[in-house]
């Protein structure tokens, strides 16, 4: 969009580098330097960096290093106040050791659209108290700080800040959204074969609807319908809670289950808050007659606690009002036609997956 009648200035790759596309902060990881800078405090989802130049003394840059982001607009409320609170305990520790008339903190990422943040101190000697600080409206390459006294700042700045450090393997896996892959749909549309295959195949962690539930029926025995529902609606907060445990470690996932979204947007929606992921979500599928012959051949097979022969009405009925529909995910939606297992392209939809967990290494 433009402002007036004037011709566009940005470059012309503008809208990609704001999504991340070769985001130099995010390829960088969490380096101890920068060009004319040293890190003096790194946090869960910040570092913050001494800049070498001699004016102003304390110049320092705070970086964001979760997922990227271009504006603070686009972190969630939980990020939000994690990362503010890692800007103001650099703030007052720059204003401890400098002790400026004022702090100058800046957004700009007009050439690097990366989350960051310029904190400026403003001195009582400064020539143009008034303004922005001239040193960034000029081109002018300033001269650094000697050494002795470069090293003397770092360490007083970590002292103030108890030189923190990164907490946990977690924090460094903070850069990107952790890639999981989430298999659901109906009953019998092959989603358990699918989802444990991918898992197999890439060796990641399964968390399964049918096996935490059947260990449930060992523990305490099965029962009748009315049984079956009662454990069922503890089966789920096991799925999230083994789900957030993955998360947390930064580790991807297969999450597998019969998910209506009527509870589950809204249950995935508070992990992303917690623990940012990016969803590969199959949706598998197949016509109701189809799904409920497979129902009703399986049931002999299966463990008895699902008491699946004297549902098939009650899974019809659900079936018809769609129930078991595409959860609302961040991330990709692929719908898998499972009419014909024989005609399923297993070896692509894993290759599918493999590339989408691939991207928490690129």
């Amino acid at each position: 969009m433009l402002s007036g009648d004037g011709q566009r200035t940005w470059p012309i790759d503008w809208e990609e580098r704001r999504k991340g596309v070769g985001c130099v902060a995010c390829a960088d990881g969490r380096p101890d330097r920068i060009p004319n800078g040293r890190r003096f405090f790194s946090g869960q989802v910040a570092d913050a960096y001494l800049v070498s130049t001699s004016r102003p003394r304390g110049y320092s840059i705070v970086t964001w290093r979760g997922r990227h982001v271009a504006e603070i607009t686009e972190l969630t409320p939980t990020e939000a106040g994690s990362f503010l609170a890692e800007l103001t305990a650099v703030c007052r520790a720059v204003e401890a050791v400098y002790r400026p008339v004022k702090l100058n903190l800046m957004a700009l990422g007009n050439g690097l659209p990366h989350l960051h943040f310029h904190v400026v101190p403003r001195y009582a000697d400064d020539p143009d108290p008034q303004r922005p600080p001239r040193f960034l409206l000029s081109d002018d390459e300033l001269p650094s700080i000697g050494e002795e006294e470069f090293a003397a700042d770092l360490a007083s700045l970590r002292g103030m800040l108890g030189g923190q450090q990164v907490r946990s393997a977690a924090a460094a896996n903070l850069r990107r959204p952790i890639p999981i892959v989430v298999v659901t749909g109906p009953p019998a549309s092959g989603k358990s074969t699918l989802a444990a295959t991918i898992a197999t195949r890439l060796s990641l962690p399964l968390i399964a609807k049918d096996g935490i539930k059947e260990r449930l029926y060992e523990a305490f025995g099965s029962g009748d319908r009315d049984w079956s529902r009662w454990l069922g609606r503890g089966t789920y907060p096991l799925i999230y809670h083994f789900l957030e445990i993955e998360l947390r470690a930064g580790r991807s996932v297969v999450v597998e289950g019969t998910f209506g979204p009527e509870s589950a947007d809204a249950e995935f929606a508070a992990e992303h808050e917690r623990y940012p992921f990016e969803a590969l979500q199959l949706y598998c599928f197949a016509p109701d007659d189809v799904l409920l012959t497979r129902y009703e051949a399986r049931a002999p097979d299966r463990h008895p606690g699902h008491v699946d022969g004297s549902i098939t009405d009650e899974v019809r009925v659900q079936l018809q009002a769609n129930r078991w529909r595409p959860l609302s995910l961040p991330g990709r939606l692929v719908e898998v036609d499972t009419s014909s297992f024989e005609a399923l392209d297993v070896d692509g939809v894993v290759a599918l997956a493999a590339a989408h967990v691939a991207t928490a290494e690129g």
